[in-house]
Formats: C-alpha cells, structure tokens, sequence
C-alpha cells in the first residue's frame, strides 16, 4: 500500500438536515443510495454489494450532524465520515464527506463518491 491521502468533499442538497441524516444512517435510507443490503445491530453495520460484505461500527456527535463509519477487518485503520451542515445564509442543506484512501486512488476516490452521492440527491429529491 501506498502513502495514505484524505478526500474532503461538499455536496449541496435541497433536503432538510434531519431527511439526510435519516438516508446517512438508516437501513432503509442506506439501502437507496449506498449498498444493497445493510443490517444493523445497535451500531454494529453490516454492508452488503454484490458478493462483498464489510463491517463498520457507527459513532456519531450528541447534536446528530457528524456520523462516522470506522472500518472493521481493514489493514489500517480507516473511517469514513460525514458532517450535516444547514448554511445559515443559504439555508442550504451541505453533506461533507471526508474519507481514506491510498494516494494512487484519490482521483478514482473522488469520482466514486461524487457518482454515489448523485444516488443520494436522487434519492432525497434533489
């Protein structure tokens, strides 16, 4: 493996913070954007695509608007996290995504989520 980078991100959405909370850390909101199955045992995640299966344990702030996922059974410890921003100007909804990955894969890193988060926006209507 190579040097480690971070990947910081911002998505704008039109959706209340308390919706994409909900599609961020819920089976069923999960399910539409994210993997095909996940099950969930306290804050134990089970993720599922296709023939892959990860763990992830899900830690969150008291105010609900930084959760993060850290990653059972990797080489090295790896997160990935999202902080629910409401722009006091814009009154805007803002997804931060800010994730791990080898430098080599940062480009890749960087499309994937923004194909992934594309399902989240159609997914919450926008």
């Amino acid at each position: 493996m190579g040097n480690r980078t971070e990947v910081d991100l911002e998505f704008i959405f039109a959706c209340s913070p308390a919706m994409l909370h909900k599609f961020v850390t819920t089976s069923e909101g999960l399910k539409s954007w994210f993997c095909e199955e996940v099950e969930i045992d306290n804050n134990l995640y089970t993720f599922n695509w296709e023939q892959e299966t990860e763990k992830a344990i899900l830690t969150e702030d008291h105010s609900k608007t930084k959760i993060q996922f850290d990653w059972m059974d990797r080489e090295k410890p790896e997160s990935t996290m999202f902080e629910i921003i409401r722009s006091p100007i814009t009154r805007e909804t803002i997804l931060k995504v800010k994730t791990t990955c080898d430098d080599s894969f940062k480009d890749e890193e960087e499309i994937y989520w923004n194909n992934i988060i594309e399902e989240l926006k159609h997914a919450t209507g926008g």
